[in-house]
């Protein structure tokens, strides 16, 4: 209310109302030319020296044991929704949940999954890891050459790429693979690989 008296006083110079500001209150912030515009704008509108916030969404504060429980809940039950889209069913401001999560530990992950692996590739895997133990005992240097150690290239069965993205949120990280325009042609030691 000080500066609504100022103003008046000042005859609504805002230039005038800061000088006189400055002089009354030095421990104070000056105010901006901004603050009396709105204020002089808001008292030829509404007759209010501050706006009131009519019409505006009530959004609730996280301040309880049962908000929490709700929104872990909600990611239990749908963990690839995103985070937006739960703050607008669950009536939540995005700071809430994101606070919520850093308190329990929850994480958001984007997956590449870029491969699909089906009960007929059990047999391939079973031989294949049957040979990296044969040549870990043999002790062949040369076998670490031939495997590919990074996530740098695309698995291909049939021809097909089988990637896709995915989102979920969890506690725990699956893993991170990125993905690359370029394949290394596949040596036949690692024909096994699917």
């Amino acid at each position: 209310m000080d500066a609504h008296q100022i103003y008046g006083e000042s005859q609504k110079n805002p230039r005038r109302a800061i000088q006189l500001c400055a002089q009354r209150y030095p421990e104070r912030v000056i105010p901006s030319l901004k603050i009396f515009a709105r204020l002089e704008r808001n008292l030829r509108a509404n007759n209010e020296a501050f706006s009131s916030r009519k019409g505006r969404k009530i959004v609730k504060r996280v301040n309880s044991d049962n908000t929490v429980a709700i929104v872990l809940q909600y990611f239990e039950d749908y963990p690839r929704n995103l985070i937006r889209q739960a703050c607008r069913e669950l009536n939540l401001k995005y700071s809430s949940v994101r606070k919520i999560f850093k308190e329990n530990g929850y994480h958001d992950y984007k997956l590449h999954n870029l491969e699909h692996l089906s009960d007929q590739h059990q047999q391939r895997r079973i031989n294949y890891v049957a040979q990296v133990m044969v040549n870990l005992e043999i002790n062949d240097n040369r076998f670490f050459h031939h495997v590919l150690w990074t996530d740098e290239s695309r698995f291909v069965s049939n021809e097909i790429t089988l990637s896709y993205v995915d989102l979920f949120i969890g506690i725990s990280n699956g893993g991170y693979i990125y993905l690359s325009e370029w394949q290394l042609p596949l040596l036949p030691l690692q024909n096994a690989v699917y």
